[in-house]
């Protein structure tokens, strides 16, 4: 398969992606960022777990990691699309449909693009502080400089490695979301109206995570000895 013919069974691919989801009208590209998100998560515990397989194995709960870590991503794809949700009856009362096509399409673009950006950080931050990245990770941009200099001193290859991460993963959503910009809304508006409260309450449900009398948090999460 040469470059012209693979480029044209991506498009195919690509077009039946959104037909398959067009009949979610509005909510089509917040779906797209769950089944595209948790992949990619997915994919990034696994090569962490491969690259920490004698930690991971001295646990002894490799599936139980496994299981709660997607628990955790859709407490994460539910945070990134609750946002959305909110603010869609503004579009949907002021009939904008062009308006959210690019909303969400830059929308989607920047959360996929933030999900891969912290993932390709997590080695050499792992690395360093022997965990996933955290408030650290936030709290030091205080000192711009001392981070500069503490990245171009030692991450060399995470930093560059990172950008590339990034630009191509801009480049690649674009081209995923691509075909969602020139979608129709062939579904009446009393759809939205019906289904929005639903969509509501389940992504809310996805990010409390749980039926108890407290939402999830880390404690939750802590079902090993080892911080990592």
């Amino acid at each position: 398969m040469n470059f012209f013919s693979g480029c044209a069974v991506l498009s195919s691919f690509l077009k039946l992606f959104w037909e398959k989801l067009s009949f979610s009208g509005p909510y089509a590209p917040l779906i797209a960022l769950f089944l595209i998100g948790l992949p990619l998560l997915s994919l990034s515990r696994v090569l962490l777990v491969i690259w920490q397989s004698s930690r991971v194995t001295s646990t002894g709960m490799l599936p139980e990691i496994l299981l709660q870590g997607v628990r955790v991503d859709l407490i994460l794809m539910g945070l990134m699309v609750i946002l959305p949700l909110l603010i869609a009856p503004v579009f949907a009362v002021f009939d904008a449909w062009q308006q959210w096509r690019y909303f969400t399409y830059t929308w989607l673009i920047v959360a996929i693009t933030l999900v891969i950006f912290l993932e390709a950080a997590t080695p050499g931050f792992i690395g360093e502080y022997d965990t996933r990245p955290n408030r650290l990770f936030v709290e030091y941009l205080k000192y711009p400089n001392e981070v500069v200099s503490m990245l171009w001193g030692g991450f060399k290859v995470h930093v560059f490695a990172g950008l590339g991460a990034l630009v191509l993963t801009v480049w690649a959503m674009s081209r995923v979301m691509q075909p969602w910009l020139a979608s129709t809304n062939t579904l009446p508006n009393l759809y939205f109206w019906l289904v929005w409260p639903l969509v509501i309450l389940l992504t809310a449900f996805t990010i409390r995570s749980t039926t108890g009398h407290r939402p999830a948090n880390p404690a939750l999460f802590a079902i090993t000895n080892d911080t990592m």
